[in-house]
């Protein structure tokens, strides 16, 4: 596992953009942001870099943040890659689930007893408001369509459906996907945490977003770092110049990343920000390369 700032090599490139997870990195565990992110990243972007968030939430529990964050919006990838948004809320890029892939999961994840949510258009389907949605509910700030089964709204393009439960059903899904190979093929499916399973089409992810859109915005890989904390953000970790995992991350996301920060309840954000971003600012005005 590689841990602190000293295992970073210098001279890094000048850090164009970060890339940012939102639950589990840039807010606490109790959903909020602190004064001290806040103001590492106000700082950040004064300094010239883009802040762009990229998470598996929908639309609606991202784009409110750029205002408590106290900057210009950015244009964000939201449900795990499945949508790239622009600054004014535009529609840039959407990868869909096949309908009959979308049915299949939906067969799959019911055996399994877990609890179903499908998005699809700004609505947010859930299967059942039982404490797993409520929870959902009360971190996004989003609220939930109860409609039961989704099967009957399967061929309506899902662009995400998320499943949640007891990490042991997680992993009966996760089995009895893998042994369903015309799904497995169609689909992919990776956790946000270790009771959301996040199943979008092969064509999404938060890679592949994440370089769409840094290439939409002219900026090369090797100068945007990316900070996350869940195994949906290990790709990006590794896809960018400079990956950041936090402290709290599971083992195989810290081993993914050049560094580790503190926890997302210690400010582990404004610590990389602080570490990496404003010292590369600082050391390239001074015209030195660090140390």
């Amino acid at each position: 596992m590689r841990t602190g700032p000293a295992r970073v090599l210098w001279p890094q490139p000048r850090i164009a953009a970060v890339v940012c997870d939102i639950d589990g990195t840039l807010l606490t565990s109790r959903h909020t942001l602190t004064n001290g992110v806040r103001e590492a990243v106000q700082a950040a972007v004064r300094g010239g870099a883009r802040f762009l968030l990229a998470s598996a939430r929908p639309p609606a529990g991202i784009v409110y943040l750029y205002d408590q964050l106290g900057i210009p919006a950015e244009p964000y990838v939201a449900l795990n890659g499945a949508l790239v948004m622009s600054a004014r809320g535009g529609r840039l890029r959407r990868a869909v689930m096949p309908g009959p892939a979308a049915i299949g999961v939906l067969d799959l994840a019911a055996s399994c007893g877990l609890t179903c949510n499908g998005f699809v258009d700004g609505r947010w389907l859930a299967s059942t408001r039982d404490g797993w949605v409520a929870e959902e509910e009360r971190a996004t700030g989003c609220t939930a369509e109860v409609v039961g089964d989704l099967r009957p709204y399967g061929g309506e393009d899902f662009e995400k459906i998320s499943l949640m439960g007891p990490l042991g059903r997680i992993r009966a899904f996760e089995i009895a996907l893998r042994s369903r190979f015309d799904l497995f093929q169609s689909v992919a499916a990776v956790r946000s945490n270790p009771c959301y399973l996040e199943v979008t089409s092969r064509a999404a992810s938060k890679q592949v977003a994440v370089l769409w859109l840094l290439g939409r915005l002219g900026i090369r890989p090797e100068a945007a770092m990316a900070i996350g904390d869940g195994m949906n953000d290990i790709e990006i970790i590794q896809a960018l110049g400079l990956g950041v995992a936090l402290a709290h991350a599971a083992p195989a996301v810290r081993a993914a990343a050049r560094a580790v920060a503190p926890s997302n309840d210690d400010d582990g954000v404004a610590h990389a920000l602080r570490t990496w971003v404003q010292r590369d600012t600082a050391d390239r005005r001074g015209g030195g390369e660090g140390r």
